[in-house]
């Protein structure tokens, strides 16, 4: 139990390091250390038993310090808007273009059930907005593209 818990000290403090060797802006390193700190290998739908414990009701000032502060409303912006795009911008093409295809997919599926439906993109750019601060921290600390 001790070397487990040693191990994950030590994991803690060599991503800090590379998150602070890294060539980005301020306001990224600071949401990579938030994610880091609150989210196993920075995906987002695997919280830390640290955040599991965190009230249902304070974890938007988590969320908040990824999406908004830090200059994350402008990432979330420009990924909601131009999402692929955005993401070639960012390096992550792999992602761009899997992505792509499941929101067309999907797309393709609704409309064979419901004709009438009008899909206006809103859905895939939530999709590319929600996921780019985690994929980009995959990216540029864990050397990752998927």
């Amino acid at each position: 139990m001790t070397k487990n818990f040693n191990e994950k000290e030590n994991q803690s403090t060599n991503m800090k390091e590379i998150i602070e060797l890294l060539d980005i802006d301020d306001s990224w390193k600071n949401r990579f250390r938030i994610i880091d700190e609150w989210y196993e290998n920075g995906l987002g739908m695997k919280m830390t038993e640290k955040l599991k414990n965190v009230p249902f009701f304070e974890r938007p000032k988590i969320y908040s310090s990824i999406y908004i502060k830090n200059g994350g409303f402008g990432t979330f912006i420009a990924a909601y808007l131009f999402g692929p795009f955005y993401y070639l911008f960012k390096g992550l093409w792999l992602k761009a273009i899997i992505y792509t295809f499941i929101i067309m997919f999907i797309f393709f599926v609704v409309c064979l059930f419901v004709p009438t439906f009008q899909f206006t993109g809103g859905a895939g750019g939530v999709l590319f907005a929600m996921l780019a601060p985690f994929d980009y921290y995959r990216l540029k600390v864990l050397k990752k593209q998927w």
